[in-house]
Order: structure tokens, then sequence, then C-alpha cells
């Protein structure tokens, strides 16, 4: 079923209402600032598109991975893992491979973007830069954040040459690379394990 994005903005559909992630993939990639994310009636995020900025360019359409899917491929090697560090370990969700990737792009001089809960408990992504601020990005959330400018940063870094790693959920990394329109040798990405995310209505 397709969803009218907002009944006092416009009827211009992205994707199929069923199918959107609120990966924000098509929020970052306008440069009108026409999309915004509203929650529905269950909470979950949907984009809605002011018309008063749109100028029906097609951008978020087009990198929408619901519309454009990602290339998959079958993994060619698999290993498991966990961190040396008792601390970090105790810190994390699942054994701190993560933390120990972080850690590695971190003391490149890397940025890191993942999750964290802010001052009012919303799932957010943010970047951090010191491996002192690493604890932000661990643990659990049990929710899906919400990922605001962090594709647009990273890109920014990626530019630059610097070494990015981006956490995410699947479709968030999907999102990513979407928008990122290339492969970036400079970009490591972790996405978890994830069976759906909870409504942040409930959550909350």
């Amino acid at each position: 079923m397709l969803t009218e994005l907002n009944n006092h903005k416009t009827s211009f559909f992205i994707c199929p209402e069923d199918s959107c992630t609120g990966c924000t993939a098509c929020m970052n990639v306008c440069s009108h600032a026409a999309i915004s994310f509203i929650p529905d009636e269950e909470g979950f995020l949907h984009p809605s598109v002011d018309k008063g900025r749109c100028v029906n360019c097609g951008l978020c359409k087009s990198v929408c991975p619901v519309n454009t899917p990602v290339s998959r491929y079958l993994p060619e090697e698999v290993y498991s893992g966990w961190s040396n560090d008792g601390q970090v370990r105790l810190c994390s969700s699942s054994g701190g491979a993560f933390s120990a990737i972080a850690i590695s792009i971190l003391n490149q001089r890397g940025i890191v973007f993942g999750c964290t809960l802010n001052a009012d408990l919303e799932a957010v992504h943010v970047g951090i830069e010191r491996v002192e601020d690493l604890y932000r990005l661990q643990g659990s959330k049990y929710v899906q954040s919400r990922v605001e400018d962090s594709y647009k940063l990273a890109k920014q870094n990626l530019k630059t040459g610097r070494k990015v790693l981006f956490s995410g959920t699947p479709c968030q990394i999907a999102g990513l690379r979407s928008y990122l329109h290339k492969n970036y040798d400079n970009l490591c990405t972790v996405d978890i394990i994830c069976h759906g995310v909870p409504s942040p209505k409930i959550f909350n």
C-alpha cells in the first residue's frame, strides 16, 4: 500500500508504506530540506515531504534502498570473535567485537558512527572521534535510532580520505550505501543481526 506522506503537505510517494524502514536516506539526500520524518499512529517514523520546498527532482526515490536494492553477496569468509579486554566485554553486549573495530579506527584518527541514548533516552546516531567516548555507542538499545544527518557527515569525512566506521541496523547500512552511491575504500560498516525493531512509541 502506498502512503500519502502527509495530508497537509503533499501526496508525493517515495516507497510503499509497508516497505519503508525509516533509514532516512531520502531526507539526507534532499538538498532542499523538504523531507522530515513523522511518527505514524504506532510510533514508526515515515517521510513527510513539504510541497513548498520540494522541486520534484526525484532524488529521494532514486536513493531509497527499497526502490533500488543494494547488491547482495554471499560471505566469502565468516569469523567469530570477541575483545581480549575484559573491561570492554563488560561494557558490551556481544563480546565487544564492535568496540575492538572502533578502537582500531579511532586510533587511526578515524570517526565512528553509532547509536546512543540522548538525555531524553531517545536513540539517535552520533559520530565520535575519541576512544574515551566509545562508551556512548556500546550496549544494546533495543530500538532503532534516528540517523539524523549522520549519512551526510560520514560522506564529508569519507571524501577527505578519513577512515569511517558506521554501525547500525541492516536497513540503515543499506540506506547509507545507497546514499553514498559509490564504494569507499576507507569505509567500514558493521550491521547488527536484526529481527525487526519495536516502535519508539512502545520504547518510550
